[in-house]
């Protein structure tokens, strides 16, 4: 089983669909915020809501872990500071764990420090590397 990271979600859209995947009910909530968000650009807000979209037409294809507030205390204990990636982690480890598939399950993500804070969970990874268009001129 697979789990995706907010970014996967937006930028896999209906390939996510292929087979069952879990998400973590913070990850709900992040689509919500940047569905409606000023802060966020046109493109960034439609791609949240055709996400939502297609979850909503598609309930069967995925599992909702519920954040619990107790997971603070497991946030705790593996050393992360407590942040809505933590969060999203440490639910997707838990809902692993509920469903048998910790060794199994893939975490989904386009960002690199969120993958590596995964694995500090002792979550198998999966890196999505988006193609740039544009050369950093940082």
């Amino acid at each position: 089983m697979k789990s995706y990271d907010t970014n996967a979600l937006l930028l896999l859209q209906e390939e996510v669909f292929k087979e069952k995947f879990l998400i973590s009910s913070i990850v709900l909530n992040e689509l919500e915020n940047i569905k409606t968000s000023k802060t966020k650009d046109e493109e960034i807000r439609w791609s949240a809501r055709r996400i939502l979209k297609l979850l909503a037409d598609n309930e069967d294809r995925y599992e909702i872990e519920p954040y619990k507030s107790h997971y603070d205390e497991e946030i705790k204990i593996l050393d992360l500071p407590i942040t809505e990636d933590s969060k999203i982690i440490i639910s997707t480890r838990e809902g692993f764990i509920r469903r048998e598939c910790l060794d199994t399950g893939i975490f989904v993500t386009e960002d690199l420090a969120c993958k590596k804070l995964a694995e500090c969970a002792n979550l198998k990874t999966e890196y999505i590397r988006q193609e740039q268009d544009e050369e950093y001129t940082g």
